[in-house]
């Protein structure tokens, strides 16, 4: 009689099934080749036994269904928790799958192979296609989403994921199905398997408006640097009672250079008799509070 177990297997197991007549307490996992010689050998043994019927004792039956209620009640338990743990899971898993498919970000992944593992479905949403044409490629592959003086950049840079560093967010142009041009903002970061990194998940945010906004503000600065550079008028700007600029007409109208004027309160370059006059009227302006334009 032999147990062969993997289940619940502390040392007053053993001695509980050695006491009720078992003849080994083997514990799984073991090799085939040493579980048969460990049978053969106690088939051995037993051929010069004599075998007398063994009648069980009233205390040890009564002690054994104990012990196997015992058993039953903590594999019992061990389901229930299973079961809460696996419906847990599934909601976590759910969670994620909800997050993954409706995030408006892309999130893809690739191996260390540069082979794309994973792609959202928000992919279909800024670039048109589905996350199905990207799966099991190369990025080297993809030189058709990404205009060619990008493709090098961004494929280069990912090298150091690979030992353990964060990719900054960089910028892209992607192409789209339709042929529209797209702005991209790539990050990621590596991920690890079995402690080493196996390869790198990003995250990539659409940014064209934002980028055209940041142009238009630029081109419209540019614009009112010129403007003002090349009035003929003086033009100053004051905040918290100090110049904060002055055009190149206000330091030709008024002797002082652009640094001295920067060090200057704004009243200093005023008249003694109006100086009260524009201080305080100077300060309701930087409290919104209306005055006169012209004295």
């Amino acid at each position: 009689f032999v147990f062969y177990t993997g289940t619940y297997t502390e040392p007053k197991d053993e001695k509980f099934a050695l006491a009720l007549g078992a003849d080994r307490f083997i514990i799984k996992p073991e090799e085939p080749s040493t579980l048969i010689n460990i049978l053969i050998k106690l088939l051995e043994e037993k051929k010069t036994d004599n075998f007398v019927a063994a009648r069980p004792l009233i205390e040890e039956m009564d002690f054994f269904r104990r012990y196997n209620d015992i058993l039953f009640h903590k594999l019992e338990k061990k389901i229930l928790d299973l079961e809460m743990a696996n419906q847990e899971f599934k909601e976590l898993e759910e969670k994620y799958r909800l997050n993954f498919e409706n995030i408006a970000d892309v999130i893809f992944s690739f191996d260390t192979n540069f082979k794309i593992l994973s792609m959202s479905p928000s992919v279909e949403k800024i670039l048109g296609y589905k996350a199905q044409d990207f799966i099991g490629r190369p990025l080297s592959e993809l030189e058709y989403i990404l205009s060619p003086q990008y493709l090098d950049l961004a494929i280069h840079p990912l090298a150091p994921v690979f030992i353990g560093s964060i990719l900054p967010p960089s910028v892209y142009e992607f192409i789209g199905k339709d042929g529209i041009r797209i702005v991209g903002e790539v990050s990621g970061s590596p991920f690890l398997r079995d402690g080493k990194v196996a390869g790198a998940v990003c995250i990539g945010r659409n940014i064209t408006r934002r980028k055209k906004a940041e142009d238009a503000l630029r081109e419209s600065e540019e614009r009112f640097r010129i403007l003002m550079e090349s009035s003929p008028t003086a033009i100053l700007l004051y905040q918290n009672d100090k110049w904060i600029y002055a055009n190149p007409a206000a330091t030709e109208i008024m002797g002082y250079t652009n640094q001295e004027l920067l060090s200057m309160n704004f009243w200093d370059i005023v008249h003694p008799d109006d100086r009260q006059s524009v201080m305080e009227r100077g300060k309701k302006r930087q409290q919104s509070i209306p005055v006169t334009k012209r004295y």
